[in-house]
């Protein structure tokens, strides 16, 4: 994986960490109030030897193996569990609440499944027994009754072999030196106890200390993948995650302008246009957001293939107007000759901003009805004219698509010093990557902690997919509080 990939998945655990604390905290609780509450299992072991003599050499290594397989089937098999089952009575299983009673069958059945027979080393003829379960007495109990038993059964098994012999050598039906080597196979096998089965003292599980260890570790991990999976889904408000994730540099984070929202709700209830922040409130700390945002437009505008702007959007309420008219106001008042375009045509409203009534426009230009001198109009703003959209025309995206557009776009370009083109929102349709396409800076405007992440990066890929390069990303009403209604600020 790249240091980068690393390095951002590490970002966004950060980022989430109290997400993740928490998480790892709820866990870590959970795994200790279970090693509290869990009843303890303790472990018993019994080790026998199986012991194979038929004289040495190779064929007493596969004596010790085949005895030593055989052996371990013995012990595993139903016939010899079951017989310890009715012996200790292991039908009856001791609770908190009570004894519980189930069938043989079962017993039998939960008996072989609890109990473990390994062999200690490659041709060792060592068995170890291991048992584990809640009553260490019965463990112990348990697994000296299975050796028993083991020992028993090699032991009649045995004498049943000698006595097979001595009958075929009293019928004649073998030597006497056939006879004697038929009994010698039959004490070839030979199990013992090395060790007895010990009552345990200390349980083996729960493990407090280890189970605390591995809930805390667990817990850290799953914090982690939640935070991870959920950060996709999460309303980002931090220039820093939009940048990782976009690539795409973000050129200014305005605050929320609480003078901004106080001016807005005055005018709409006087039926009246907002006044332009930056000039009523230069001080205000959104226009010191901006200001940065105008040199850094300038700078990149030297570089830049035209003097077009274009200002995109994903969706209707951003904050374009905000930030176009007042980026354009602070343009001005440097001196530059600036013209704002409205290419909104289905609903611009951008001259609202500006206190002016709807008229002919960016539509009627491109659409050979009228001509720039006719429909552009003066500002309060020193040195910025305004193109309005005009009159809502029925092939929108075909106007904005056509070589006239381009030619207004030029035509505006050898008049002014910055042309910013206010493109419709992406959720519209085709017309913001359209017109786009004519400008030789991109902008996007996204409402800070309004957007998740996942859906500034489709709105940036999606520009990048038509041919439109997003230069750099706008975060307007950074801080917005959850109780003020969302306005055009």
């Amino acid at each position: 994986m790249p240091q980068s990939s690393i390095a951002r998945y590490a970002d966004v655990v950060v980022r989430h960490g109290r997400l993740v604390l928490s998480v790892a905290v709820a866990v870590l609780a959970a795994g200790i109030v279970y090693g509290l509450l869990a009843r303890p299992v303790y472990r018993s072991t019994l080790l026998l030897h199986v012991d194979a003599r038929d004289g040495g050499g190779r064929g007493a290594e596969v004596g010790v193996r085949s005895a030593t397989e055989a052996a371990m089937e013995s012990i595993g098999s139903r016939t010899l569990l079951g017989a310890v089952v009715d012996e200790l009575h292991l039908e009856t299983v001791d609770e908190p609440d009570g004894a519980r009673h189930v069938s043989r069958e079962q017993a039998i059945d939960d008996l072989h499944h609890a109990l473990r027979v390994i062999e200690k080393g490659n041709g060792t003829g060592i068995l170890q027994l291991t048992l584990d379960g809640e009553d260490p007495g019965r463990l112990a109990a348990t697994l000296d009754a299975i050796a028993a038993a083991c020992v028993r059964q090699d032991l009649e098994r045995r004498r049943a072999e000698a006595a097979r012999a001595v009958a075929l050598l009293e019928s004649g039906l073998s030597t006497r030196d056939e006879a004697l080597r038929v009994v010698g196979e039959a004490v070839i096998d030979r199990i013992r106890v090395l060790d007895a089965a010990s009552r345990p003292v200390s349980p083996v599980a729960p493990r407090r200390a280890v189970t605390a260890a591995a809930a805390a570790l667990l817990g850290l991990a799953l914090g982690a993948a939640l935070a991870l999976a959920w950060h996709p889904f999460v309303r980002v408000d931090e220039p820093g995650a939009i940048e990782r994730a976009t690539g795409v540099s973000v050129y200014a984070a305005v605050p929320f302008s609480v003078r901004q929202e106080q001016g807005a709700g005055c005018a709409e209830r006087a039926g009246g246009a907002s006044p332009i922040l930056a000039s009523v409130c230069p001080e205000d700390v959104a226009v010191e957001a901006l200001r940065a945002l105008r040199t850094g437009l300038l700078v990149e505008l030297l570089d830049a293939p035209s003097r077009v702007v274009a200002v995109s959007t994903p969706a209707a309420g951003e904050g374009t107007s905000f930030v176009t008219v007042n980026v354009a106001h602070l343009l001005g008042e440097l001196g530059r000759r600036v013209v704002v375009v409205d290419a909104e045509l289905r609903r611009g409203h951008l001259h609202r901003s500006y206190g002016l009534e709807p008229g002919p426009g960016l539509a009627e230009v491109v659409g050979g009805q009228a001509g720039l001198a006719e429909v552009l109009r003066e500002t309060a703003s020193p040195n910025v004219r305004f193109l309005p959209a005009g009159t809502v025309p029925s092939d929108a995206p075909d106007l904005l698509a056509s070589e006239r557009f381009a030619a207004v776009l030029d035509e505006l370009s050898r008049a002014a010093d910055v042309v910013i083109v206010v493109t419709p929102p992406l959720a519209a349709g085709a017309g913001a990557t359209i017109a786009a396409r004519h400008a030789g800076l991109g902008l996007l405007v996204i409402r800070g902690g309004e957007h998740r992440l996942r859906e500034v990066v489709a709105a940036v890929r999606r520009f990048s997919a038509s041919g439109v390069r997003v230069h750099g990303i706008v975060m307007n009403a950074v801080g917005l509080r959850p109780d003020i209604e969302r306005q055009d600020v």
